[in-house]
């Protein structure tokens, strides 16, 4: 399958498949929860806004958005869709665009229980910097080699 996915650019102007992806999403959004306080117009202010589809359909959603000095990583896999290497291939457009525009550190943030996410984040040298108590969460950090 992970063959068949084309990853498309997403901004204002295209917004309609991002809107498709959050519709669908399933219980992903329980994980994936940066939509639920935030209007997708949101993606205006990103550095880079992408979907995975398969045919035509969007089954996978990643960014990187700047918040001050940091960068921010989130990714989504639709339900139906996790297991299947989609994540790993939205985690390789995000990181390779990182790299490509010398952007040094990228952050995330990981449910504790989401242990499927947390390793695949290190296998792209995440590394765990801060736990947040109040909302079991982990901040990761991945620094630029």
């Amino acid at each position: 399958m992970v063959n068949d996915i084309a990853i498309k650019l997403v901004d204002i102007n295209n917004i309609d498949v991002l809107q498709e992806f959050v519709k669908n999403i399933g219980n992903s959004v329980k994980s994936f929860r940066y939509f639920s306080t935030r209007p997708l117009t949101i993606i205006s202010n990103h550095l880079v806004t992408i979907v995975a589809l398969y045919n035509n359909t969007p089954v996978g959603y990643g960014h990187l958005d700047k918040e001050g000095n940091v960068i921010w990583l989130g990714i989504a896999v639709s339900e139906n869709n996790k297991g299947k290497g989609i994540g790993k291939l939205i985690m390789n457009y995000l990181i390779d665009y990182a790299d490509a525009h010398s952007i040094n550190e990228v952050c995330l943030s990981v449910d504790t229980e989401n242990h499927v996410a947390i390793g695949m984040y290190k296998n792209f040298d995440f590394q765990d910097f801060k736990k947040l108590e109040n909302n079991n969460a982990i901040l990761m950090k991945r620094k630029k080699r």
